[in-house]
């Protein structure tokens, strides 16, 4: 596959390395880094979940070390008419680890929805 003249390799491993090359080629300043973790130890949006009217998927690794499971099923009880999807095996770049898996949970949410 070509995106704007890059090769995207086909593999999670390959894919997994491509970001990690792009992460190293522009590393995150510490500043940034910082005011990340600073802004995600401070801030909840609890309290405005249950407001959401969209048709919302929650899809999230059940192997996540950054942003445990817990977090995922959370979210899903506080937004009305959510859909939890737990991918196994996955971790925090579930996308990635599991690209295929992740593709055919959200298309079913999308073709479900629109119906």
């Amino acid at each position: 596959m070509r995106v704007r003249g890059t090769s995207v390799p086909s593999s999670p491993r390959g894919r997994l390395s491509g970001a990690t090359e792009a992460r190293r080629a522009r590393p995150p300043t510490l500043w940034g880094y910082a005011s990340q973790l600073l802004a995600g130890a401070g801030w909840t949006s609890r309290p405005w979940l249950g407001r959401i009217a969209a048709p919302t998927l929650v899809l999230a690794g059940d192997r996540d070390p950054i942003v445990p499971p817990r977090n995922a099923r959370i979210l899903a009880r506080h937004i009305p008419s959510a859909r939890l999807e737990l991918v196994a095996g996955a971790g925090h770049l579930l996308l990635l680890d599991q690209a295929d898996r992740c593709a055919a949970l959200i298309a079913d949410f999308l073709d479900h929805d629109s119906n």
